[in-house]
């Protein structure tokens, strides 16, 4: 079968191809080939909401209404007039005990 919009050309960084067919697209995909001129595609990481341990969420680059969502987000509740630095305590303690 035909490419739509033929032909489309292909690289693998040395090399460029024009390509008519998709089963010959097919294959050079599979081989690591891209169109010239669109950027290689990123597989795509799952969303998760928690950070991985390596990535620690940063307390301290949070705004004070940040980090009273995420303490509720994490289930901290904050009583009274907190300052930053008790909430990070407390966001803390939650997260380590």
């Amino acid at each position: 079968m035909y490419l739509r919009n033929r032909p489309v050309y292909y690289t693998n960084g040395t090399e460029t191809i024009a390509v008519h067919y998709t089963a010959v697209a097919d294959e050079l995909e599979e081989d690591g080939w891209t169109v010239v001129g669109e950027e290689k595609k990123e597989e795509s990481v799952p969303f998760s909401e928690e950070p991985d341990s390596e990535e620690e969420t940063d307390l301290a680059d949070m705004t004070k209404a940040e980090l009273v969502s995420y303490a509720g987000e994490i289930g901290v509740e904050i009583v009274g007039n907190k300052t930053k630095a008790e909430i990070i305590d407390l966001i803390t303690e939650a997260e380590n005990g």
